[in-house]
């Protein structure tokens, strides 16, 4: 038998570009093994050896998205401007809501349905569970930092009860709006005018929400509308935001 033309690692990149282009052309639940395969220009046989179903398919392309968006917290994270609004920034940066995928948010329900996951392959299931901690631990890491070097003030012993909350808290409210917006833009598709829920803007309810809950806590910097709109305005000299 000869060789294949590609190494795993090749095949396992056409595959997944072939992926994107299918589901963009059709969606994420109609597009086909078959329609891959050609896409992909690979055989069935050999598909068959990086994926066992469309479950994989899916659990595969998240892992990449949660790999973009840890790039967008880290960069997030590193701009300059005061630490709780870098938080809020997150909100204001298009890449958390679009991804790096048009169907970014479909593909983020489906990775989150239980029945999806039970059908996907295990190792790939630990391989997506691990990037959506990683998620986790650049906030933690984070916030760990704003205490370390006093830009957030918490008595020691609430230190990870407090930590904990703000990620949470966050977490709730960017998950809430996303999923609050995405029914109001079906909303608008049905009256035939064209959904634009992000990005946000400085005094959208979800920004103007994420600052009151983050002036709860004891920031050297409480968070400020004017902060807020000089955060839009950095987001987009670093090409993290645009307007489109």
């Amino acid at each position: 038998m000869p060789a294949p033309k590609q190494t795993h690692e090749e095949q396992h990149q056409m595959l997944l570009d072939a992926a994107v282009r299918c589901i963009q052309e059709t969606s994420v639940i109609d597009f086909t093994m078959s329609s891959l395969s050609k896409a992909s220009g690979l055989s069935m046989g050999s598909i068959y050896k990086h994926i066992q179903g469309k479950e994989d398919v899916f659990v595969l392309l998240a892992i990449e998205m949660y790999k973009g968006l840890a790039q967008t917290f880290e960069a997030v994270f590193a701009l300059p401007l005061s630490p709780a609004v870098r938080l809020i920034a997150l909100q204001l940066s298009k890449p958390v809501h679009t991804s790096c995928y048009t169907f970014g948010g479909h593909l983020e329900m489906l990775v989150t349905n239980e029945a999806i996951l039970k059908r996907a392959t295990p190792n790939k299931i630990d391989l997506l569970l691990a990037s959506e901690l990683q998620l986790e631990t650049i906030t933690h890491d984070f916030l760990e930092t704003c205490i370390a070097e006093g830009d957030l003030s918490v008595k020691a012993e609430e230190r990870a009860c407090t930590l904990e909350k703000i990620m949470v808290g966050l977490w709730a409210l960017q998950v809430g709006y996303t999923q609050v917006a995405r029914q109001r833009d079906l909303r608008k598709l049905t009256n035939n005018s064209a959904p634009a829920s992000f990005p946000v803007h400085a005094q959208s309810p979800i920004v103007q929400a994420q600052k009151n809950f983050l002036n709860l806590y004891d920031w050297r910097k409480p968070v400020t509308d004017e902060q807020i709109e000089e955060a839009i305005i950095v987001l987009e000299a670093h090409q993290l935001r645009s307007t489109s």
